[in-house]
């Protein structure tokens, strides 16, 4: 089986992909931390992300994409084996408007974790 390339003029005006980046760093808080602010990143949907292991002590991080308001998009855990990548779950079919931030909420398992968390989006409009 073989992949075709596509045109540029066949590519559909809503396809832009971006993607936002987050570092959890040894001894990080259990926080929300505010990835796209509202306003600033246009109407999209979350396509794919995972979360790298970078340090791991006794007990994972865990991790979801939420929208300004709490609402989950993915939820992912860390791998217990550092260098080693896992993929976030997608909860629901997650649109996140203009008007509402992109947020990532961390859950320390311990403070000898460190984490990298990639999520790939497509704008809609």
């Amino acid at each position: 089986m073989s992949v075709s390339k596509v045109d540029q003029n066949e590519l559909p005006e809503y396809l832009v992909p971006f993607t936002l980046v987050f570092y959890g760093t040894i001894a990080g808080a259990t926080a929300v931390t505010v990835l796209a602010a509202a306003g600033h990143h246009p109407k999209c949907r979350l396509v794919r992300g995972q979360i790298y292991s970078v340090a791991y002590s006794t007990a994972a991080d865990t991790i979801a994409i939420e929208d300004g308001g709490g609402t989950d998009a993915a939820t992912a855990t860390q791998s217990t084996t550092a260098n080693t990548a896992t993929a976030l779950t997608l909860v629901q079919d997650q649109y996140f408007d203009r008007n509402e931030a992109i947020c990532i909420s961390r859950t320390v398992g311990n403070a000898g974790n460190a984490i990298l968390v990639e999520v790939q989006f497509e704008s809609i409009d």
